[in-house]
């Protein structure tokens, strides 16, 4: 029975030893390290539609395992990938917010409309007997631009005129400048 209360006594002292290190110091051992916050780059974004930008996201300790969720606040302006692809789809603001469990971050993104900056037209003269016709082909450039109606007009109505769709009537012997135009971009096709 001694040897018994001996034996449940060692085993008793042993499991505490084990359970508290039996006097070991905390060295060596891994700390469990925890996500604190989350680093971008860049912090804010502008712009335009159609265009595709990437951020990046860094936990922040470095060495901390982190599994980011990416989720665009109004998604009719500007989307992202999982993998921090922002693409703008409309005017306007948003915010992307980058998070990992309870820490997140948000990164303020500026959506532009592309503006017409040119007008590309498939001649830049053209030769026609009375009454040939040709249709002039005028696209906006850039090519998504939002206010890329075009329009055009004749500088001799006599010599020859031109509609709505591009399309060219010479009427008479001589020269006329037809414009695409918008506003105060054009380019000028001569016709003789």
């Amino acid at each position: 029975m001694k040897h018994n209360m001996l034996m449940k006594g060692a085993f008793i002292l042993a499991l505490g030893c084990c359970l508290s290190g039996c006097g070991k110091d905390d060295e060596g051992k891994d700390e469990v390290k925890t996500l604190t916050s989350i680093k971008v780059d860049p912090s804010s974004l502008s712009m335009l539609v159609g265009e595709k930008k990437s951020i990046t996201a860094t936990p922040e300790p470095a060495d901390v395992k982190a599994t980011f969720t990416w989720t665009s606040t109004h998604p009719s302006i500007a989307t992202v990938s999982q993998t921090g692809e922002v693409t703008g789809v409309a005017e306007g603001t948003t915010t992307i917010t980058i998070s990992s469990g309870a820490v997140n971050t948000v990164v303020s993104i500026e959506v532009s409309d592309v503006y017409l900056t040119g007008i590309d037209v498939d001649f830049t003269s053209l030769t026609l007997f009375i009454y040939d016709e040709a249709e002039l082909d005028a696209k906006p450039v850039p090519a998504n631009a939002v206010d890329g109606d075009i329009f055009y007009r004749t500088s001799n109505a006599e010599v020859a005129t031109v509609d709505a769709n591009g399309k060219v009537l010479a009427l008479k012997a001589g020269t006329a400048t037809i414009e695409a135009y918008h506003l105060n971009i054009k380019t000028a096709v001569e016709v003789t």
